[in-house]
């Protein structure tokens, strides 16, 4: 079917279908190439084809016959030349024709030449290789820098990290070869190349220090040093007498012994004291426990180191001991005792016939008291008032017969 057939209302209409011509009831085929190639490539063919027509890039050109590019024959197996023979690329051709560098003529083509035989500029610390065409030089040797055709410098290794040798020791470059490596110092093992290892001194003898002093090794060399409770260079070392010192930090009120090479012996607390000469000496105070064994009627008062007992007021004795003061009968009240007639106690106050002055009382008579006291019979003494037999009053007191208790 060259063409297509559209329904209409009440009747059709036929179109010829592309690549063809005609009324759509007849069509033809149309010659696409008759016109500009077609819509191809300058450098393709136009085909013609039922309703279209085909590209095709001419011999020395690719792409899709729309497009076309040359094609360089010459990139592969020199373009079909002969070895050594210079391929030369055309617009959709190629050319063999003259020698390549690297071959002259000779025979019926090109012979390649050997630059090696003939001098060829590799520096003389490289190999020079003779290849088709060409020739190689190779790699610089250690120690140098750059390609064999340019020239091989030397490098000097010894510039960067020391040129590999310990960073104890020296470095000395040498052309084309390793550096040299210098010797270990004193105190260190090994060489300069492998490295250098500390030795350690005081693995041996303790390195020549005193039995009394530590033997500290340092890289290349070792430290002694006296132990606590010595003085010295740590070669030679002698005790410390810490008990010349503040009693050696032993409390003060103890006793301090030096020992050799170690802490002072710190004498035992005092009586009196708790805790150890060490960490120090604490007051006990006695007197928390037991009133400190004072007696029940004394007080006891805490001392350092130990404390005192004192009798209450109104006894006597050590403060252990303690007993009730009793009132001596030698006591004397003075007869010149002068109570004045101008005392005016209220009439209010009656004496109570209730007090009871005990019969062991003995008022001296030389005790005056003036009859100008009048002690109103008002007073209420209350008979409860008891004067215990035990006073002795001196038989001295004499209350004067002049005393007037009111009716």
């Amino acid at each position: 079917m060259n063409a297509t057939c559209d329904n209409t209302p009440g009747s059709f209409t036929c179109t010829c279908a592309s690549g063809y011509e005609g009324d759509g009831a007849s069509c033809t085929d149309v010659d696409e190439c008759a016109t500009s190639n077609g819509g191809c490539s300058v450098d393709a063919t136009c085909t013609n084809t039922d309703g279209g027509r085909t590209c095709t890039c001419t011999p020395g050109y690719t792409g899709d016959g729309v497009t076309c590019a040359d094609v360089d024959e010459c990139l592969v197996d020199n373009g079909g030349c002969d070895e050594g023979v210079v391929c030369t690329n055309s617009i959709g051709s190629f050319a063999c024709a003259g020698c390549q560098s690297g071959y002259v003529a000779g025979g019926s083509g090109c012979v390649d030449v050997d630059e090696c035989a003939a001098g060829a500029p590799c520096d003389p610390l490289t190999t020079c290789v003779n290849s088709a065409g060409s020739f190689t030089c190779g790699a610089c040797p250690p120690g140098t820098t750059g390609d064999g055709l340019v020239g091989c410098v030397d490098v000097d290794e010894c510039a960067v990290g020391n040129g590999g040798c310990d960073p104890r020791t020296s470095c000395t470059n040498q052309l084309a070869a390793d550096p040299l490596c210098g010797a270990c110092p004193s105190g260190f093992a090994g060489d300069g190349a492998s490295g250098c290892s500390d030795v350690d001194e005081c693995a041996v003898a303790n390195g020549g220090c005193s039995s009394d002093a530590t033997c500290a090794n340092t890289d290349g060399s070792f430290a002694c040093t006296c132990r606590a409770g010595f003085t010295g260079d740590g070669v030679v070392c002698t005790d410390t007498d810490e008990c010349v010192a503040a009693n050696g930090g032993c409390d003060p009120r103890t006793t301090c012994t030096n020992q050799v090479g170690a802490a002072p012996l710190c004498g035992a607390c005092p009586s009196g004291f708790t805790g150890d000469g060490a960490s120090g000496c604490v007051d006990v105070d006695e007197c928390a426990v037991g009133n400190g064994g004072c007696s029940p009627d004394a007080t006891c008062a805490n001392t350092d180191g130990s404390f005192d007992c004192t009798c209450l007021a109104g006894f006597t004795g050590d403060g252990f001991v303690c007993t009730a003061v009793v009132m001596d009968a030698g006591i004397d009240v003075d007869a010149g005792i002068d109570v004045d007639a101008g005392i005016d106690v209220d009439a209010g106050i009656d004496v109570d016939a209730g007090i009871d002055v005990d019969a062991g009382v003995d008022v001296d008579a030389g005790v005056d008291v003036d009859a100008g006291i009048d002690v109103d019979a008002g007073v209420d003494v209350d008979a409860g008032i008891d004067v215990d037999a035990g006073i002795d009053v001196d038989a001295g007191i004499d209350v004067d017969a002049g005393v007037d208790v009111d009716a």
